[in-house]
């Protein structure tokens, strides 16, 4: 017995001469938009910034884009780039790379050679353009390769209280003292209470050392206990917001 096969999406009576009519999901009029930083011009898709930041989903929604882009031609070309002033073509092409490659997501591979450096340029730039979900990834491997006193100001620079008190806690943690470039830095009321805090604490490994007869203790393990604590206490929440 024969058995004929057929595809059951297609209809015998299709007309083939008809228009054909665009799908309502998964045809695409994503525009692209043509950008300008310094003397370097970037074709994107509109998406690839209206998803991740909300100044750019402000910029261009129709309530403000006739009034921010002259004559509805900004972007549209080469001839007509949007301008973006303040930042440089290789701090835009971290921050492109991050969205574009799919890297928001903190289980996601990032590149091995970013440092502080990188990160903070894409800090102040998600900061700048409210990109959140960038915000918090640059945060979260900025903050575990920065230097404490670095951590301070970018800490006191995006008013993140967490960021301050990581990087308070690591300069009253070690056992090498607050330098003068430390020090100017994070602001002289602060580190005089770092100064404060360590001092306090070594007086307490003095005195576990000498209660401890079989070995001398190590001002980290003592600063590693108490640190934390001391630092809760000693600064405030108005203190950590000073700028």
């Amino acid at each position: 017995m024969e058995t004929s096969l057929r595809t059951p999406s297609i209809s015998d009576d299709t007309d083939q001469a008809a228009t054909p009519t665009e799908h309502p999901v998964y045809y695409s009029v994503e525009e692209f938009i043509v950008l300008k930083v310094e003397n370097v011009l970037y074709r994107i898709l509109k998406s690839v910034l209206t998803g991740q930041s909300d100044f750019f989903k402000d910029l261009f929604s129709p309530q403000f884009s006739s009034v921010l882009i002259k004559d509805n031609k900004e972007g549209s070309s080469n001839t007509f780039p949007i301008v973006l002033e303040q930042v440089s073509p290789i701090d835009f092409d971290r921050l492109l790379s991050l969205i574009i490659t799919g890297s928001l997501e903190l289980n996601r591979p990032v590149s091995a050679s970013w440092g502080s450096e990188q990160w903070i340029s894409t800090l102040y730039l998600a900061d700048r353009w409210q990109m959140p979900a960038v915000k918090k990834l640059a945060l979260f491997f900025f903050r575990s390769q920065a230097e404490p006193h670095v951590q301070i100001k970018l800490g006191k620079d995006f008013d993140d209280k967490s960021l301050i008190r990581s990087g308070l806690i690591d300069i009253c943690s070690r056992e090498e003292p607050i330098t003068e470039t430390e020090a100017m830095d994070i602001g002289i009321e602060l580190a005089f209470k770092c100064v404060a805090i360590r001092e306090k604490l070594w007086e307490m490994t003095l005195k576990e050392s000498l209660h401890c007869s079989s070995s001398k203790v190590a001002y980290t393990e003592i600063a590693g206990r108490y640190a934390p604590e001391y630092v809760k206490k000693a600064f405030s929440p108005g203190i950590l917001k000073v700028v």
